[in-house]
């Protein structure tokens, strides 16, 4: 990296945080100082449903603005169930199929940008209203009961299957609406599906509002042997009682950014850390918040030199 960037790990952003349209959003991201973005949609259409226009003028710009793809990847799977079906009903299941068909346009769409990941979930939790915000935040995120934890590993082979036919990895993110919420729960179901093609997505913050309160380093510490990612963004509670949390500004949360970048260093982690704002002060604007958030990351890498 530069001198301005000493570190192993490199500096990403998720575009749409910024503006949905990439003409907007890359000059701001390296204005930023990013060498890496990820999308999961173009000129606010999403991935698996853009022309082949849009992919030669998103490359052309990434070219010229010499940015590089970390991750690609709409919410897929995020609203798909599983709990009323069957094992042997889970690949027939039209939802199910129709995801699957998305994955595999947005698996071409990782190859033709050169990405090395395309993002998926682990299917919604029952009970979710809405992003999950307020909902109960459960010890470790909640107990996944063995049936569903084994409908979970065969649906997400299913979509590792897929994976490896396109010569492209999944990045599974943890999330609070979905069973891979925390460190504990993704690592769980990780070790369940058993697939070399299923890697990690690690965001902190999610596993926290979650109810993982030591998101770092007890979350951490699950998930790291397969953690090929990494989101940043932070959080705090606000009501206890119904699980209400609300984004901040990097450094100004409750996650443990400290400990967690400085863990990212002493492991030797040389993928992606990648900006996933969400954070969104009175008056502001997302791109002006991105740089808020940015610099909340700076200045926690600043205080452990």
């Amino acid at each position: 990296m530069t001198d301005d960037w000493p570190y192993a790990f490199k500096l990403g952003v998720v575009l749409e945080e910024i503006h949905p349209d990439p003409e907007v959003s890359l000059p701001f991201a390296r204005d930023l100082g990013m060498t890496h973005v990820e999308f999961g949609s173009l000129w606010g259409r999403p991935l698996d449903q853009t022309s082949e226009a849009d992919r030669e003028r998103m490359r052309e710009l990434l070219h010229q603005h010499g940015l590089q793809v970390a991750m690609v990847g709409p919410s897929t799977f995020k609203m798909v169930y599983l709990g009323h079906l069957r094992l042997d009903e889970l690949a027939s299941d039209p939802p199910f199929r129709r995801e699957l068909e998305s994955m595999r346009r947005v698996l071409e769409a990782a190859r033709y940008f050169g990405s090395p990941l395309a993002r998926t979930f682990s299917f919604r939790r029952e009970g979710m209203v809405g992003l999950g915000n307020p909902s109960p935040r459960l010890p470790a995120g909640g107990e996944i009961e063995p049936g569903m934890l084994e409908k979970l590993g065969h649906a997400l082979r299913l979509i590792c299957e897929v994976a490896d036919e396109a010569g492209v990895d999944l990045g599974l993110e943890n999330v609070r609406s979905c069973w891979a919420n925390t460190g504990h729960n993704t690592r769980r179901i990780v070790e369940a599906v058993g697939s070399p093609h299923l890697k990690v997505v690690w965001d902190p913050a999610n596993a926290f509002v979650s109810g993982e309160e030591a998101a770092f380093p007890e979350g951490y510490d699950q998930v790291k042997p397969y953690v090929a990612h990494v989101h940043l963004k932070d959080a705090r509670l606000l009501d206890p009682a119904t699980g209400l949390t609300a984004w901040e500004r990097i450094g100004d949360g409750e996650v443990d950014y400290k400990g967690q970048l400085a863990a990212l260093m002493a492991d030797g982690y040389r993928g992606v850390v990648s900006v996933e704002t969400h954070y969104q002060p009175a008056g502001k604007s997302p791109a002006e918040a991105t740089r808020l958030t940015t610099q909340g990351l700076r200045a926690v890498l600043a205080s452990l030199s």
